[in-house]
């Protein structure tokens, strides 16, 4: 299992830190937060079970949390990926095609919006900003990818330690950590929806995992003692989460 760079969990040297993970991608330069920062960003707050209608909006979860759900012709929802704070709601202002998984809230949520026309203005006049973002979209489809092998192959142990792991990681970029404990804000119905469980299953490997001593849970509050015995369970590797640029690979030059 390889780990990412020392530097991946930096704060930007700019700007506020929902804007850590492009950062962290390592084709920005100080300017382009700067830029980033500068724009015309609205806030907005959204409801429980709320679609967010992004359209070729560029949207960031500035808080709580959304899934990006599928919605049969039947009305079933189908939950495909999870998105926390620094994560881009939906990537139609880059690639032009509209989003099928739809941003719903999984809990009360606030949204950073930046309109199309601003948004597009903003990547066509800078490249690396749009590098960025679609180095996000690399990683997030990836993530997908990851949940459906969890769904297809891991025992429901594996599949909630795996989410568990990839949670800390992604909570941990945020500096939302504090230590190994992080908040839990998914609840057991809503974690067996994502990973094809029941309920009652989830809340039985739950307190199986924390009969072993593998995590700890008060209220929300989930502490993972020993991260590395835990990914080590899950056989979890944060390689589909870092959506750096490789060393080797040239970088887009500052202008």
């Amino acid at each position: 299992m390889t780990d990412v760079h020392a530097t991946y969990f930096e704060l930007p040297p700019v700007g506020p830190p929902i804007f850590r993970r492009l950062w962290a991608t390592g084709l920005l330069f100080a300017e382009d937060l700067d830029e980033l920062a500068a724009q015309p960003w609205k806030r907005e707050n959204v409801r429980l079970h709320s679609q967010i209608q992004c359209g070729s909006d560029l949207c960031f979860i500035a808080s709580g949390f959304a899934f990006r759900c599928r919605v049969t012709a039947e009305s079933e929802r189908h939950l495909m990926s999870l998105a926390i704070p620094g994560d881009i709601c939906t990537y139609t202002c880059v690639t032009g095609r509209s989003a099928y998984a739809v941003p719903e809230a999984g809990s009360r949520c606030s949204v950073l919006r930046l309109d199309a026309n601003h948004a597009a203005a903003l990547f066509e006049g800078n490249p690396r900003l749009r590098c960025a973002v679609l180095a996000n979209l690399a990683s997030d489809n990836v993530v997908v990818e990851e949940l459906l092998t969890s769904v297809g192959r891991r025992n429901a142990m594996q599949r909630i330690a795996h989410l568990l792991c990839e949670l800390e990681f992604r909570y941990r970029r945020l500096n939302l950590t504090k230590g190994n404990q992080f908040t839990l804000k998914l609840t057991q119905v809503q974690m067996g929806m994502y990973l094809a469980l029941s309920a009652v299953h989830v809340n039985r490997v739950i307190q199986e995992l924390r009969r072993l001593k593998l995590i700890e849970l008060r209220g929300r509050a989930l502490t993972i003692p020993d991260v590395q015995a835990l990914r080590r369970m899950a056989n979890f590797s944060s390689d589909y989460l870092e959506d750096y640029l490789n060393e080797n690979e040239p970088r887009l030059k500052a202008v």
